[in-house]
């Protein structure tokens, strides 16, 4: 209102001049007594005025027209005013606070904008957002990750456009029409296999209406994965511990029912029950060891160890089994330290697991070769043997608790399925990598490979 205040007084202004003008050209007409030239020469200087009067206000309006149209592109930079004299002057002065106010909420604004955008960048979780309308009008990179599809091309398309998965529409959908929040476990295939835990919640105005809504994605595949783990470790446990039990409980019935007074057959009874006894407690130290890598609970402390040391503890402790299956044990280290930061009981475990396996699964007369190699800073421990091999299809899996590629064989050589799985979390506990290639038929190598320290 007060600007079109400014322009009423303006245009009155020049009114004003332009019959001042004509009074002054009257009397011209009258001194001069000659009508005609007296009439032309009003009118001339009227005019003459009147663009004067003119261009003094009006520059000023052009002026800040233009400026006007900068400050609405948000262009705030190098603004002039030129502070002119009477109501321009003042529509001037009112523009400039105007454009300074406007500079400085654009800079907070901006700044919020940033803030936002860099919290969604780092966020987890999917967010996507839509209006009353079901466009989207925000999505971060983990729900550009989901939809497979950039901001620019998610942006201004509805929810069905660019949602494949309608298990997702029809929950931001429920929650424009209920104004209610609501939660559902969803799983994606495509673009991005994974489990979400979907959150889609309105968002009301101030008249507690539905003027969009937020969905969050929570990844939980993992978590999904992990328990499925965790039961499938529990069903092979329980397997585990029920077989040696049943053949304990089948020999003590049968003595207690008097087998155990017939010397011919009791000691033999008595030895089947020590075995299953023996093997269930090597399972339970094994699955004790298992929880305690896999939770890094109760390790030890980490120090400077000569692996090479560790190597000939651990043939020493294999060579009286290798002996009486018939098969040699050639070490190949260098004659010097090998140094290795690690926790030395694990790491001992982990070489006396592939050494054992090398010599049970091998066949007589049969030979394992264990060496140490130095390569660019790490140092690659081999273990090769000339036994059984292990079929193309069974490499894969062959780290995996309870993975058995003889299970009856296994169990007749005292093994408990989770050695290697002991092995592969000693050397990623030690920041090392452990591999395999073999062939059936052909015999197994072994790699261990883990970070050397200097000397």
């Amino acid at each position: 209102m007060k600007l079109i205040g400014y322009f009423r007084r303006f245009y009155f202004a020049l009114f004003v001049s332009f019959v001042g003008n004509v009074m002054v050209g009257f009397l011209v007409i009258y001194l001069l007594k000659s009508k005609w030239y007296a009439l032309l020469a009003a009118m001339g200087a009227a005019v003459a005025l009147s663009a004067v009067l003119s261009r003094l206000f009006s520059d000023p309006i052009v002026r800040l027209s233009e400026v006007a149209k900068r400050i609405s592109a948000g262009e705030f930079d190098n603004l002039f005013f030129r502070r002119s004299r009477f109501e321009v002057g003042e529509l001037e002065r009112a523009m400039e606070r105007m454009s300074k106010y406007l500079r400085i909420t654009f800079e907070k604004l901006s700044a919020k904008k940033s803030q936002i955008s860099a919290v969604l960048s780092s966020m987890n979780e999917g967010v996507l957002a839509v209006n009353r309308d079901g466009v989207v009008i925000l999505a971060n990179p983990v729900i550009e990750k989901v939809l497979g599809a950039t901001e620019p091309e998610i942006i201004g398309k509805t929810i069905r456009e660019v949602v494949r998965n309608n298990e997702i529409s029809d929950l931001i959908a429920r929650a424009l029409r209920s104004g209610e929040r609501t939660r559902e476990e969803i799983e994606v295939v495509q673009p991005f296999a994974g489990i979400f835990d979907a959150h889609a919640g309105p968002v009301l105005s101030e008249e507690r209406e539905v003027i969009g809504v937020v969905c969050v994605l929570h990844d939980m595949t993992e978590l999904r994965k992990l328990e499925k783990v965790r039961s499938e470790f529990a069903a092979n446990v329980s397997h585990e511990l029920k077989t040696p039990l049943t053949v304990i409980r089948s020999n003590v019935e049968t003595l207690l029912g008097g087998a155990i007074n017939d010397p011919a057959h009791n000691v033999e009874f008595v030895k089947k029950i020590d075995k299953h006894a023996r093997g269930l407690s090597a399972l339970i130290d094994d699955i004790l060891e298992l929880s305690r890598l896999e939770s890094k609970k109760e390790l030890g402390p980490f120090a400077r160890l000569n692996l090479e040391e560790i190597v000939n503890r651990a043939i020493e402790t294999v060579a009286d089994k290798a002996r009486q299956k018939e098969v040699a044990i050639i070490a190949e280290c260098p004659g010097e330290e090998v140094l290795v930061n690690g926790i030395e009981d694990h790491l001992f475990r982990a070489v006396l697991n592939l050494l054992d396996n090398a010599v049970n699964y091998n066949n007589p007369g049969g030979k394992v070769s264990i060496s140490c190699k130095r390569e660019n800073g790490l140092v690659k421990i081999l273990i090769a043997d000339s036994g059984v091999g292990i079929g193309h299809s069974h490499l894969p899996r062959i780290f995996e608790r309870f993975y058995r590629t003889d299970v009856a064989r296994s169990r007749e050589l005292g093994g408990t399925g989770l050695g290697l799985a002991i092995v592969k979390h000693v050397v990623s506990l030690h920041h090392g990598t452990v591999d395999v290639a073999s062939e059936e038929g052909k015999g197994s190598t072994f790699t261990v490979t883990l970070p050397l320290i200097s000397a």
